[in-house]
């Protein structure tokens, strides 16, 4: 027992990074001192500067929120009665946004913001983040995977059964514990789903702010750092907009947060007693959560566990970190490896074969671009006039957004990089990488440029977009340790400038970001957009749905366009036809002559009674490509609408009766119990029956 400084508690980096940086600011900024080298005795609770705390500079931020809430209100109210090809809406709507993130950013990225000041600036860009998906489509459901989880709640409340499928999108009972908690808000308030589908998105983005603050801050040990990362995180791809729709991903985005927080506050934590062991607990309460929620950010999150585990072993061989508990870091991954695998084989069997199209498409179309178009193949059977075959994406390819938007995206993809250089210099001079948890972030954060590649590709985009908002959380917290350094500049003529530069920079990749993310049909409501999710959606076609449903009741088997599926399964409260390779289902909608005995047969299997057809689609290609699934004939390849035939074909059929009708909508009842249709389907059951006596007499001649 000593009383010299070698036998006291060491102080905390946050401590002596605070007090030599007071001491000799320069010495912080060129990187001329390592925190764990030098030992400064704590002399009394923190002390924050507040000369920068009051006035004009706090104000400023809360007066550009409600000044740059209303312009941005009013860019979408432009938006909603533009024609096609106006933009000004665009210009309004960076305006308005600059108004408040500039000034919040700002005091964000100053060491001398109190921390109170840091919380209420992280909650309120987080809140303001929310906004644009709301103005551009308040109250309602829009994009088809946030109508299928409107449903699925729907489902749960009325019901009370767990795990019931839903074939709009059929992986999602699988995975209910989003749909769980919505239901049980609703039970306990009494108001409608997509009111707590709002306050849910709110909060959430709020929440996933301050949870990257906390991140963090507790692996670098700076709160000045917690609140740039916040900012950076708010800036990234899809958290406008794709974090914004009410689904499984914006919630488990956030419990994985907050997880790798908690596997952070774990690493740190006193070895010594209970902490460690209560934040370890509490890290596999996460996992248990999150592979109830959604499959992608459980994986994800093994991920994240692993390389801290990793890190954390490396480090304790390399003897750099040996405050480090390599035991317990393994048992937590071997844990959440085992609950993740579990849920998967035992739960949801089904997605393997959900997700694997995504990954197979990707990498086939990434070795097909730069294996020089060796890995396409071209249609067979169909007229040069139909098909628009390309060997890789374009970037922007028919984009309306306005050219400094797509020049943005451009300059993101060039400037992310930069930043993570700058981020990564300053981390090897303040020896912050010799820190396991500092050291595990820092190659989360490289894996965001690891899918560059991938945008070059269709398929390969979906994944790189979907990714991002993982690794993108990395990114954010190695951004905060780097740039921290810039309000520590001792003379006010290098910082501003400095600080003013940072905020450009950040603005161009907000702008980037949403340029490469979203395009104008998601992002802004407008005129009519066939086949587009957000603009195709009318109120004819949610009056038919309701029609339907009132009067042939729930559970019918019925097909239609996307469109048309989204409603008419959940307003409608139908069941969807899915084609697929094995039948051809699609033909009910987009063929141009009347359903073969094949259709037929597959129809009488799979118990289809419905044919719903939207007039307009002899009028405009879908936005999207497609028409019903991106599996079905020329998907992604037309270059016209289809024929008038394609509408028009049931008006002589006898076996097809249209029971609605509507200026553009018909409800067609398909009555396979007809004589024609029993003549038909005897002839194909015919033909299958001698199909399977000859392959049985084959087995049985194999055998002999």
């Amino acid at each position: 027992m000593g009383t010299g400084v070698a036998d006291r508690p060491r102080a905390p980096v946050t401590t002596m990074f605070r007090l030599r940086a007071e001491q000799d600011p320069q010495a912080l900024f060129d990187g001329a001192w390592r925190p764990e080298l030098e030992m400064v005795e704590p002399a009394g609770p923190e002390v924050t500067d507040h000369r920068s705390n009051h006035g004009i500079r706090r104000l400023l931020p809360f007066l550009g929120m409600i000044f740059g809430s209303a312009i941005v209100v009013l860019s979408y109210s432009m938006a909603d009665y533009a024609v096609p090809g106006q933009k000004e809406h665009f210009a309004v709507f960076w305006v308005g946004t600059a108004m408040f993130l500039v000034p919040a950013g700002w005091r964000l990225l100053s060491h001398r913001t109190a921390a109170i000041d840091r919380y209420v600036l992280i909650v309120g860009v987080g809140m303001f983040t929310y906004v644009p998906k709301f103005l551009a489509f308040p109250y309602r459901p829009a994009y088809f995977d946030e109508v299928g989880h409107w449903i699925q709640v729907e489902r749960l409340t009325d019901d009370g059964l767990l795990f019931v499928k839903n074939n709009q999108i059929v992986v999602i009972s699988d995975y209910p514990a989003m749909h769980m908690f919505a239901a049980a808000v609703r039970h306990l308030t009494g108001i409608s789903t997509i009111v707590v589908a709002i306050i849910m998105l709110v909060v959430l983005h709020a929440v996933a702010l301050v949870g990257i603050y906390v991140l963090a801050k507790t692996v670098t040990g700076s709160e000045h750092a917690g609140s740039t990362a916040a900012f950076m995180y708010s800036i990234g791809p899809g958290f406008w907009f794709f974090s914004s729709q009410f689904s499984y991903e914006s919630y488990g985005i956030v419990i994985l947060i907050w997880g790798t927080a908690a596997m952070a506050k774990m690493l740190v934590s006193d070895p010594v007693g209970w902490t460690r062991t209560a934040w370890m607990l509490v890290v596999v309460f996460i996992v248990a959560v999150l592979v109830a929620t959604h499959h992608l950010t459980s994986y994800m999150f093994v991920i994240v566990i692993g390389a801290y585990a990793g890190a954390a072993l490396i480090f304790r061989l390399l003897r750099r970190d040996t405050t480090l508990t390599v035991g317990e870091s393994f048992f937590v991954f071997g844990i959440a490896a085992l609950m993740t695998l579990g849920w998967l084989i035992e739960q949801a069997p089904g997605t393997q074969s959900y997700v694997a199209p995504f990954i197979s498409g990707g990498a086939g179309d990434v070795v097909a671009i730069f294996g020089g178009g060796a890995g396409l193949e071209e249609p067979e059977g169909l007229l040069a006039e139909d098909l628009e075959v390309e060997e890789a994406r374009e970037l922007f390819a028919g984009s309306t957004l306005p050219l400094y938007e797509i020049i943005m995206g451009f300059v993101s993809i060039l400037i992310l990089p930069m930043l993570a250089l700058f981020s990564g210099i300053v981390q090897l001079k303040r020896a912050l990488l010799d820190r396991a948890i500092v050291f595990a972030m820092t190659l989360f954060a490289a894996a965001y440029f690891l899918v560059y590649p991938l945008m070059l590709s269709v398929e390969g985009a979906e994944i790189a977009r979907r990714t991002w908002s993982f690794t993108s959380i990395g990114l954010a917290v190695m951004v905060g340790s780097g740039f921290q350094v810039l309000s520590h500049m001792p003379q006010w003529w290098k910082r501003a400038p400095a600080m003013g530069f940072t905020m450009l920079l950040f603005m161009c990749v907000l702008m980037g970001n949403l340029a490469t993310g979203i395009n104008e049909v998601y992002r802004f409501p407008g005129v009519y957009v066939y086949g587009s999710d957000t603009r195709s959606t009318t109120l004819e076609i949610q009056d038919a749905a309701r029609w339907f449903q009132a009067t042939q009741g729930p559970n019918q088997r019925l097909i239609g366009d996307r469109t048309i599926q989204m409603w008419f399964n959940s307003l409608g409260k139908g069941i969807l036809g899915v084609p697929d390779g094995g039948n051809r289902l699609w033909d009910f909608v987009i063929a141009e002559e009347e359903p073969d005995a094949q259709v037929l047969h597959a129809a009488r299997q799979v118990g289809l009674r419905w044919v719903i057809i939207d007039e307009r689609q002899a009028e405009f290609k879908p936005f999207i490509g497609f028409y019903l699934d991106q599996n079905e004939p020329l998907a992604t390849e037309r270059v016209k609408p289809l024929a008038e035939s394609s509408v028009s074909k049931y008006d002589d059929i006898p076996w097809v009766i249209r029971v609605y009708a509507s200026e553009h909508i018909s409800i067609y009842r398909l009555d396979l119990s007809s004589i024609e249709i029993r003549e038909v389907l005897a002839t194909v059951d015919a033909d299958n029956a001698r199909r399977s006596d000859a392959a049985r007499a084959g087995l049985v001649e194999e055998a002999e």
